[in-house]
């Protein structure tokens, strides 16, 4: 009888801690595909509306300047809890929706990286130069960027949710 209550201790701490590592991935998923869908139907249209040239820009640079310092928590947080879920849901044998889950975010992961190292540094240069043209330009490819992986974050919720 104790060993029966040892395994039923040891199996509530493991879905307690299942469970826990699921609310933090999924929180972390949330606010990144809500922060993108904030910056791009919200923040980046006021801006350029109620706002006179450069300072909609400038704007919208500090406001990604937080954005991505959040987010890089927040991946770093997926791919942990990620790799831990993957790992518990099958791995490779898992079902179609996992699979997709996992390249999906490293895909989003990729581009997450290409936007804070490449286009991201370029817009802080050409920001701290006042050059406001260029400015513009990374601030166009960052809004691709972020609409890209605000579709790309979309399928996989639509690709787990439908059990794909």
């Amino acid at each position: 009888m104790p060993q029966l209550l040892g395994h039923f201790r040891c199996t509530r701490y493991y879905a307690a801690m299942h469970a826990t590592v699921l609310l933090i991935h999924l929180l972390a998923a949330i606010f990144w595909i809500g922060g993108m869908a904030t910056i791009l139907f919200c923040v980046r249209p006021a801006a350029r509306a109620v706002l006179e040239a450069p300072q909609p820009a400038v704007l919208l640079h500090a406001t990604l300047a937080r954005f991505l310092r959040y987010v890089g928590v927040a991946v770093i947080l997926l791919l942990v809890t990620g790799i831990h879920l993957y790992g518990t849901r099958g791995g490779l044998g898992a079902r179609w929706g996992v699979h997709v889950m996992a390249g999906g975010g490293i895909v989003m992961l990729l581009i997450y990286g290409h936007l804070r190292a490449g286009v991201f540094k370029k817009m802080s240069a050409a920001v701290a130069r006042k050059e406001w043209p260029t400015v513009v330009a990374q601030l166009e490819m960052a809004r691709k960027l972020v609409a890209l992986n605000l579709a790309i974050g979309i399928a996989i919720i639509a690709a787990v949710k439908l059990g794909v």
